[in-house]
């Protein structure tokens, strides 16, 4: 494993002043927490890598909201958005926001951006947004704790991994495995044949749209909720109280769709 050396271009500084609102007694206490989070302070990133060998990006966030966007013959990765920090004065934010980095590595094959802060915050909030574009044939692997997390125009594989926060697909192509744990998947894709889309919410909705023509063995399951299909052509219905299954066409693809506690709905574009 190697580490690449990137050009960061850093934009202007915003600094963002909140009326003070809570008295001096709340400055930093003797454990080193702070007290508000009246004084925000961001700083833009932006940079590309050149593509050799790379067919995988992988993107590890924490606290922020993520878009990636697939681009036809496309020759770079850009990565670009975001740093923020918000504590109870413009000087520790700005320290903070030294600590809040967002790494890179090249794995060969793979370019793996991670976002980088204190495992303790004491109080104060760390935010990365990113927006990414890569050459649509890559493969993509996302995990996000805190935050919204948007793809497009994907045509190999793609996995997300969203704890709080929702998911949303832009005219996906791609294989997809998509587990969402508080938030919601929603979106359109098209399943490639003999393709797979797995997506799974614990708490929350998935609104799954597909063409009318596509081949799969289809599956939808909840716990507590209900599930609703309009306008798809289910073959050998088996339908329960928390269950629907069938064959979409000639079942070539697979389509798994599972909530715990929620609502499905799948329908045709």
């Amino acid at each position: 494993m190697k580490s690449r050396s990137f050009s960061i271009h850093l934009f202007t500084l915003v600094v963002f002043l909140i009326p003070l609102l809570l008295s001096c007694s709340n400055s930093n206490d003797p454990n080193g927490s702070v007290g508000s989070l009246d004084f925000e302070v961001e700083e833009s990133f932006s940079f590309s890598v050149a593509i050799v060998n790379h067919s995988i990006f992988r993107l590890e966030g924490i606290n922020g909201n993520i878009e990636i966007t697939g681009v036809a013959n496309n020759d770079t990765v850009k990565v670009e958005g975001e740093r923020r920090v918000a504590s109870e004065s413009t000087e520790d934010a700005q320290e903070h926001l030294d600590l809040l980095q967002v790494q890179v590595t090249d794995l060969s094959n793979e370019l793996y951006v991670k976002t980088s802060q204190p495992s303790d915050s004491q109080g104060r909030s760390y935010q990365v947004d990113y927006r990414i574009t890569i050459p649509n044939t890559f493969s993509v692997i996302i995990t996000n704790i805190n935050g919204n997390v948007t793809a497009g125009a994907l045509e190999n594989t793609l996995s997300v991994g969203n704890i709080n926060g929702n998911v949303t697909l832009e005219d996906i192509s791609a294989n997809t495995a998509v587990s969402v744990t508080n938030g919601q998947i929603s979106g359109n894709m098209t399943l490639q044949l003999d393709g797979i889309a797995t997506h799974t919410v614990t708490n929350g909705n998935i609104i799954f749209t597909i063409p009318q023509n596509t081949s799969a063995d289809f599956s939808a399951s909840v716990i507590n909720g209900n599930i609703s299909i309009s306008d798809l052509e289910l073959l050998n219905q088996v339908i329960t109280s928390h269950s629907v299954t069938g064959t979409l066409g000639s079942g070539r693809g697979t389509i798994t769709l599972g909530v715990t506690n929620g609502n499905i709905t799948a329908s045709s574009t």
